[in-house]
Formats: C-alpha cells, sequence, structure tokens
C-alpha cells in the first residue's frame, strides 16, 4: 500500500508532465456570448402569429431589417398571443446564433380578463 507522499509525488510528477494546449488550438472559432442578448433590435411591426418577427436592428427605423425567432413561447405557438407584448418599437436583446438572429426572453400565454 502507497502512503499519502507516495501519491502526492506521483500526482505532482504527473501534472509538471502535462501537455496543455495553447488557447489556439483549442478554441478556433468566436465565443458566443450570453443568451440574453449582445444587440438590440426593435420591433419594426407589432407580433403576428408565429414564433418570428421583423426588426431594426441596433437602430429603430436605420438599422438593418432582420427576422427575429424567439424560441422560448410557453403554452402558445404565436406572439400576439403573449406577454410581454412585441409592438412598434419595443427594444429587444438579440443573439446571432447559427446563422440566425433569437431573442431568449421568455414569452408566456396571456390571458383575456
Amino acid at each position: 500500500m502507497r502512503n499519502a507522499s507516495q501519491l502526492a509525488e506521483r500526482a505532482d510528477h504527473a501534472a509538471r508532465n502535462e501537455k496543455i494546449e495553447g488557447p489556439d488550438a483549442i478554441q478556433k472559432t468566436m465565443a458566443v456570448r450570453h443568451p440574453r442578448g449582445t444587440r438590440i433590435a426593435y420591433c419594426k411591426v407589432d407580433a403576428g402569429i408565429g414564433n418570428t418577427i421583423a426588426c431594426y436592428l441596433d437602430e429603430y427605423k436605420t438599422g438593418r431589417e432582420v427576422v427575429v425567432h424567439c424560441k422560448s413561447i410557453i403554452n402558445t405557438s404565436n406572439l400576439n398571443a403573449a406577454v410581454p407584448r412585441l409592438v412598434v418599437g419595443l427594444p429587444i436583446g438579440v443573439s446571432f446564433v447559427n446563422g440566425q438572429w433569437q431573442c431568449f426572453q421568455i414569452f408566456q400565454k396571456s390571458v383575456e380578463c
């Protein structure tokens, strides 16, 4: 049976000989930012049916027009039936993921009172 000092010495020796690759070999692509949004998009129209909405990127009315996909809609599949309501001019946080602009805000079915 080995004693604690022999185990510690062996672990220390293994750690010293370990080859760790540099950052260039670990990550060759750009890092993905926090999913709550890295850019601001402004709603071009009020929300309609479906889970997408037309928006202006970065600046209201003068920014590039993009389609934003809202992935988290609970108990409905239509943005016009969910809260918070997306209306013309409302800013939302968006990220460019897998070739599309996405909003990671959570939307939930609204109930008429």
